[in-house]
């Protein structure tokens, strides 16, 4: 899984045994955990491969707050069919949460192969300041 920040948006990419051939070794990277992002923050998932885009990679691919209540977001995929793209809550997320994003095993391939492991990334919500 590659990282790389650009700047509302960043880009995590997952490949390697993870999602496109089971058989090979891992060949990813960390998350960068606990960061602090807008209210309108939108978070790029970038597969190696393409997606299976249907009800339970949907499923797989959650956002919570600190209570564990799932969050509303956008979810769409990306043109490339190897990119999910999940944008804020339509109100935003509230300043000073704290939140969760899992990627789990339902995540899968167009050839039916899915993540191992599931991921997880904290992140907080940067406080109001009016």
């Amino acid at each position: 899984m590659v990282v790389k920040n650009t700047g509302t948006n960043d880009l995590y990419v997952f490949g390697g045994s993870e999602l496109f051939n089971p058989s090979s070794n891992v060949n990813t990277q960390k998350f960068i955990d606990d960061q602090i992002v807008d209210t309108d923050k939108t978070w790029t998932l970038k597969f190696t491969g393409d997606v299976n885009f249907n009800d339970m990679t949907k499923q797989g691919i959650t956002i919570t707050n600190s209570k564990g209540v799932s969050v509303d977001v956008g979810m769409k995929l990306g043109e490339d069919n190897k990119t999910i793209v999940l944008t804020a809550p339509q109100d935003g997320y509230i300043p000073g949460e704290n939140y969760t994003l899992t990627i789990g095993t339902k995540v899968h391939s167009s050839k039916g192969n899915a993540l191992k492991k599931e991921y997880q990334l904290h992140f907080s919500i940067k406080a109001s300041s009016v």
